[in-house]
């Protein structure tokens, strides 16, 4: 306990003594970022050679790729030749894969656990400078001045007192980018708030929004009801993140609130920087963030227009090195522009999968996203959930003014599996989220012990 708050404190003295070398790399890299975007230069050709070479000496210190590779002193291994690790091979090798010298500085981090039990990880003070010059192009491109306020809806947690006062969001000191000067908590959203939601954002008059899409669009919704929409014309953009996001919810969102949408595609592990053009489910993922891989089953880059599993390297983390690392994200291969790979689609999870009745899985990627359904006009979301094996519920809201009776055949068809799973459709438009305010588009309470005993 002590070790680590000590190391805690020892990172936040190396962000602060480091700050001139920050703020040169964040520049240095914004405008590398800025010339390969809009003049189409090509300084990530040698800036992805000395970034790799970098993380490549820093990985070939740590026991685990020591002892993978057993090289002599002439041997120096390609990007190709480091293997492809999972989050399971990640928690295997442990501290086997860091840097751990002791004056390496380093934070502890971890993901929700939202698709699994959470990773726990640990993360440089170098990664601040890649982040922050990405976000900040991210945001350049939408217009961003030095005092335009950003808030965030997010997981926040709001504490008993502030809840009784009607106080659902918290102040961060400072400026608050990129992340946000007041987070609004989802947690805390629906009918009975949302006016007092709305009036903070028309009284405080933030240049963006940013946050979960699900949030965001319920709160659209809710603005069109009351036929405010006119009033938010000082948001210049919102961004989305954190959730898979439908081209329905950047339709609602972007024509309600009057402007333009940008989602962004990234993961607390900090590997990519993914944006889109305005209103678009396109990513572009950042050649100076890191590398980004489209791989099949067999770690082989997928051809133009399939689906692969995202395999991710990040340049910014000296200390636990993140090398053809596989997210668990699918996502549709759309090629290059000028280095930066082209993600036409985050498409789900590589765990996203229902258990039929004979304890088979089967994949969603395949069976939902693969089956271009006449039915996905029709709705505006969905989600599925799974609590025993061969059974699942829908939950469906539709579009009334184009859905067609035959389209719930058609999914009870599709879905059922050849009556290898029952299916029952509710449609509705209240769905279940996480404990971080997030929703899944699978529910999938199936333990690996469940599927075995079948």
């Amino acid at each position: 306990m002590m070790s680590n708050l000590i190391s805690k404190y020892y990172y936040y003295l190396s962000v602060i003594l480091r700050y001139p070398v920050f703020k040169y790399n964040l520049n240095k890299i914004s405008f590398y970022l800025k010339s390969d975007w809009f003049d189409k230069t090509n300084y990530h050709e040698d800036f992805q050679k000395r970034s790799f070479n970098q993380l490549r000496k820093r990985a070939l210190k740590t026991k685990f790729y020591k002892s993978f590779f057993n090289l002599t002193k002439n041997e120096t291994p390609t990007f190709k030749d480091f293997p492809v690790l999972s989050k399971i091979d990640l928690r295997k090798a442990e501290n086997d894969i860091r840097n751990n010298f002791f004056l390496n500085p380093r934070n502890k981090s971890n993901t929700g656990g939202s698709s699994g039990a959470p990773f726990y990880f640990y993360i440089s003070p170098n990664l601040r400078d890649f982040e922050f010059s990405h976000q900040k192009f991210f945001f350049d491109r939408l217009g961003y001045k030095k005092n335009d306020l950003i808030y965030s809806l997010d997981g926040t947690r709001i504490s008993k007192e502030d809840k009784e006062m009607s106080i659902f969001w918290k102040t961060k000191v400072g400026s608050g980018f990129p992340y946000g000067k007041v987070h609004l908590s989802v947690l805390e959203l629906n009918k009975k708030t949302y006016e007092i939601y709305i009036d903070k954002i028309l009284k405080d008059k933030p240049a963006f929004l940013r946050g979960y899409p699900s949030a965001l669009e319920s709160l659209a919704l809710f603005i069109k009801k009351t036929k405010k929409s006119n009033k938010f014309n000082f948001i210049k953009g919102i961004l989305l993140t954190s959730e898979n996001i439908t081209e329905d919810q950047i339709k609602n969102i972007s024509n309600i609130f009057n402007t333009n949408v940008y989602p962004q595609y990234g993961m607390t592990e900090a590997c990519a920087f993914g944006f889109t053009k305005a209103n678009s489910l396109k990513y572009y993922c950042s050649p100076f963030y890191g590398i980004t891989e489209v791989l099949d089953d067999n770690n082989e880059h997928v051809k133009l227009g399939e689906v692969g599993k995202v395999v991710l390297s990040s340049f910014g983390n000296y200390y636990q090195p993140f090398i053809r690392y596989s997210t668990g994200d699918l996502a549709e291969y759309g090629g290059f522009d000028n280095g930066f790979v082209i993600l036409n689609k985050i498409v789900g999870r590589t765990q996203d999968y229902i258990v039929d009745k004979n304890g088979t899985r089967i994949m969603l990627v395949g069976l939902v996203f693969g089956a271009h359904l006449k039915s996905f006009k029709a709705i505006l979301t969905w989600q599925i959930k799974q609590d025993i094996p061969g059974v699942i519920s829908i939950i469906i809201d539709k579009d009334d003014s184009v859905w067609k009776e035959e389209f719930e055949l058609e999914i009870l068809s599709t879905l059922s599996c050849n009556k290898k799973v029952s299916v029952e459709i509710i449609y509705s438009n209240v769905f279940l989220f996480t404990k971080s305010g997030k929703r899944l588009f699978l529910i999938q309470n199936i333990k690996k012990s469940d599927e075995n005993n079948l």
